[in-house]
């Protein structure tokens, strides 16, 4: 050992600091180091909290552009509007479409493969870009938001705050709740005046397209069926290819009682049919009562309904007749027979009545039994506060603004209305050759257990047949022309995409 080491040794050992105290020393200078490594934990962690509390209140979510269509940017909260809109649009009928909003909706397949939040976040795309092509090409054209439109959005906002208050909660809360989570009343208000824009717009180019006596006749080939006034006897006679098992519920019949119950049911149809054409209505009835068979005479929407083709033969005039197959919509098996005569078929020239009406809905309890004569005293009621004003137009749009629960029609008021959109007492007085603007009158509806007031307007220039197919027309060459607009101004998914919904 040098000289200099032991030195060194010598000294350390005068300072007193034996093995202990080094053992000591050391520990210290560990715990030392712990609480600093300690005290960078904390603060690292403190940084963390502060970063997912930042995230979970959504201010970089929200601010992350979502899509984008040309150079204009759009964030989550503008598809969040049209994602949650579609959503609740389905009210309380989700169960029937296959979707559990309890359920996270990325894990519930709509259809070949695709979930509902797929089909909700293409939906919202597709909205956004319609819009947003529409508001652009509105202010291209130098064209604003009516005084009607602005009243519109205003109508809006109002209606958003007493919810909220319907619900206890704030304007603020009840848009989250509605719209998802980034909504804010400012927000809410710019995309819904955006989309008032939009609406207006697109309204005007569509009663600008062009419809011609070509146009107009080429549509009226293809959906003579529902233009056409057509008076025919129809009998629905179905047959059973399912049985109930009381363990195993419903279960197909085996494929020799499943064709004899198809021939049986042609029998009975054949044996109405005979009834329809040698002239015996009545006979044809009765028949169709013993056999069970559904009455779809003169049926409104023949289009829907299984013999659509058959009708939409144009050589199908009156006097002719015939037994056609009703279908399964999903596996095209056959499921019964339609007895069908045609009393009378033609082109009616009548010309549309516009209408102001008012409906009052009866309420019905647990069994379903609707309380009618509540209905009536209502409904005479607001007949009362309407006569007892100037009984004008405008009178009767705010009576319809004040009391009516259905606000689908402005004022109530309803333009070319054909003579098949009510029951026959209603549509005789409507289309009386006595009846004048101002004419007014209540009417009971069983077959939908309502009571309509009716103000009649006038008549519309144009006959109803004719006047459809321009409307037809138009829309569908606004619907091109749309597409067209879309398709060169085309929506782009951005990185903010998946935080939609």
């Amino acid at each position: 050992m040098s000289a200099s080491r032991n030195k060194k040794k010598r000294k350390l050992g005068a300072d007193g600091l034996n093995q202990k105290k080094m053992e000591a020393q050391t520990a210290a200078a560990k715990a030392k180091r712990k609480s600093i490594l300690y005290i960078v934990i904390g603060v690292l962690v403190a940084v963390l909290i502060a970063a997912l509390l930042f995230w979970d209140s959504g201010f970089i979510q929200k601010r992350t552009t979502a899509a984008t269509i040309g150079d204009q940017e759009y964030k989550v909260v503008d598809l969040d509007y049209f994602y949650y809109s579609t959503l609740n649009g389905y009210g309380n009928n989700t169960e029937a479409y296959g979707l559990d909003p309890k359920k996270p909706l990325d894990e519930q397949e709509a259809y070949d493969g695709f979930t509902w939040h797929d089909v909700l976040t293409d939906n919202a795309l597709t909205s956004l870009n319609s819009v947003v092509v529409l508001a652009n090409k509105a202010r291209e054209a130098g064209y604003e938001l009516s005084e009607k439109g602005q009243e519109d959005v205003e109508k809006a906002l109002i209606n958003a705050e007493s919810y909220a208050t319907l619900y206890g909660t704030t304007e603020e809360h009840y848009l989250k709740a509605t719209y998802g989570k980034y909504m804010t009343i400012e927000d809410y208000t710019r995309i819904l005046t955006e989309i008032q824009l939009a609406g207006e717009y697109g309204t005007q180019m569509m009663k600008e397209m062009d419809a011609s006596e070509e146009d107009i006749n080429a549509f009226y080939q293809e959906h003579t069926a529902d233009l056409d006034t057509i008076d025919y006897n129809c009998y629905l006679v179905p047959f059973e290819t399912t049985t109930k098992d009381p363990d195993k519920g419903e279960v197909p019949l085996d494929a020799e009682t499943i064709e004899a119950n198809r021939k049986e049911a042609e029998a009975h149809a054949q044996e109405i049919l005979n009834a329809l054409v040698a002239g015996n209505p009545v006979e044809a009835e009765k028949l169709a009562n013993t056999y069970e068979a559904v009455d779809d005479s003169n049926m409104a929407g023949i289009s829907h309904s299984g013999y659509a083709d058959w009708m939409a033969d144009t050589s199908h005039q009156a006097g002719s007749y015939g037994l056609v197959e009703n279908k399964h919509a999903s596996t095209d098996e056959v499921i019964g027979y339609f007895a069908i005569y045609v009393n009378d078929r033609k082109l009616d020239e009548y010309n549309g009545m516009n209408l102001r009406v008012l409906r009052v809905a009866a309420a019905s309890d647990q069994e379903g039994n609707y309380d009618m004569e509540d209905c009536k005293a209502r409904a005479e009621k607001i007949l009362a506060n309407f006569e007892e004003t100037g009984k004008t137009s405008e009178d009767f749009a705010q009576v319809y603004t004040n009391a009516s629960a259905d606000k689908s029609y402005p004022g109530g008021l309803r333009e070319n209305v054909s003579k098949r959109h009510f029951n026959d007492t209603m549509t005789q007085w409507i289309f009386d050759a006595s009846r004048a603007h101002g004419d007014y009158q209540l009417f009971e509806s069983p077959e939908d257990n309502s009571y309509y007031l009716v103000f009649f307007e006038g008549v519309s220039d144009l006959p109803y047949w004719k006047s459809v197919c321009i409307a037809n027309v138009q829309q569908n060459k606004y619907g091109e022309w749309l597409d067209e607009q879309m398709e060169a101004n085309p929506v782009t998914e951005a990185s903010g995409i998946k935080y939609v919904g």
